[in-house]
């Protein structure tokens, strides 16, 4: 983990309309969960307008065990779409938050997202709502580069 300040936006965002997987488990392992997510959207869920990929922590790490993690690996959709087979709904509400962009390969998010815990947010003066922090994930990693992939960490904040 690098001492250095990490370059942080404070921006609302818009609230949006998900279909999820639960993970269940270490969030080391939520990859599982998004293949889950792939397997069940429609092959055509980028042309209907679908995306981006979001995925959310439902959990604390530094109190959930492991096994017990639950994360949501999610697609956003257009708010009339109806039940995908296997997804769950979820709504975000809009929110104030903290935003790193995270350019780079996904190993490296929890780090991140230590720091901006750790050091970020006390540095701006900011406190975490009660809401889910969140990734927003801007590439597709099977035609991007590690090392160029574009993740947006997402921490909701207090009013």
């Amino acid at each position: 983990m690098t001492n250095e300040n990490l370059d942080v936006s404070l921006d609302h965002l818009a609230g949006f309309d998900l279909r999820a997987f639960r993970h269940i488990g270490p969030y080391a392992q939520k990859a599982a969960g998004f293949a889950q997510l792939l397997s069940c959207l429609p092959p055509d869920w980028r042309t209907r307008g679908w995306g981006p990929v979001v995925g959310l922590y439902l959990s604390d790490p530094t109190r959930t065990p492991p096994s017990q993690q639950i994360y949501l690996a999610g697609c956003a959709v257009p708010h009339d779409t109806g039940e995908v087979a296997g997804l769950e709904p979820w709504c975000q509400r809009p929110c104030h938050c903290a935003v790193h962009r995270h350019v780079g390969p996904y190993d490296q998010i929890p780090d991140k997202f230590r720091s901006l815990y750790d050091r970020e947010l006390r540095r701006l003066q900011v406190w975490p709502d009660l809401a889910p922090p969140f990734e927003i994930y801007h590439d597709d990693p099977e035609h991007t580069a590690p090392a160029a992939l574009r993740t947006d960490l997402c921490i909701p904040l207090r009013p």
